[in-house]
């Protein structure tokens, strides 16, 4: 997890020279990939597949400073990714909400974004590999 946490950064810090950082309102951006996902899930339906995306903040949060872009795209990835480890149909939940903190800490607040899904998980292998560039589960079919 270290390792994932240190290329996120390094990716941050790549990004933050090429594109400037805005305020960006995580609440609004869930609520975005939860309606750009509906057709897909609608899609999904007419397979038999019952899925639903909903998005779910616990109360307003202060903006972040981020591309709201690229945040709806990593959130739109781990939305289908997470269809895909729901064969059988189930529910993602999308969440933001403001960590609490005691009322003395001064620091600009904590803001967890969540993806939860009913999915299958992980096996000990996938676990073990899931950070690495370019690994994936996917079959890949013969060349």
């Amino acid at each position: 997890m270290t390792a994932l946490v240190g290329r996120l950064r390094d990716f941050a810090k790549a990004r933050a020279v090429s594109a400037p950082l805005q305020p960006v309102d995580l609440g609004l951006v869930i609520g975005q990939v939860s309606r750009l996902m509906r057709a897909h899930c609608e899609e999904l339906r007419s397979r038999g597949i019952d899925v639903e995306v909903i998005a779910l903040a616990k109360g307003p949060v202060p903006p972040v400073a981020g591309s709201a872009t690229q945040i709806r795209e990593a959130m739109v990835n781990l939305v289908l990714n997470a269809l895909d480890a729901m064969p059988a149909g189930g529910t993602i939940r999308l969440r933001v909400r403001e960590l609490e903190r005691p009322a003395t800490d001064r620091r600009p607040p904590d803001i967890e974004v969540a993806v939860e899904d009913d999915g299958v998980g992980m096996d000990d292998e996938t676990r073990e590999r899931c950070t690495e560039p370019f690994f994936t589960t996917e079959a890949r079919s013969p060349q």
